[in-house]
């Protein structure tokens, strides 16, 4: 699984965490705790990937941890 560096904060919908506080998703943000996207190992969509790319909340190029 590739992983990408976040550029600016979105909430993951489609990752809800169980606390209370996660509510509308994972908080994904450039400088927070999940400033990488996946944050997990989880298998994202290939056009779910573009569309955060597209609208430039993800780089385009994958990083190396």
């Amino acid at each position: 699984m590739e992983k990408f560096k976040v550029l600016k904060g979105f909430f993951d919908t489609e990752d809800k965490l169980k606390t209370g506080e996660h509510k509308k998703g994972r908080h994904y943000t450039a400088a927070g705790e999940f400033k990488v996207f996946p944050a997990t190992q989880r298998e994202v969509a290939p056009e779910r990937i573009k569309f955060l790319q597209d609208e430039k909340y993800i780089g385009t190029e994958p990083i190396k941890e």
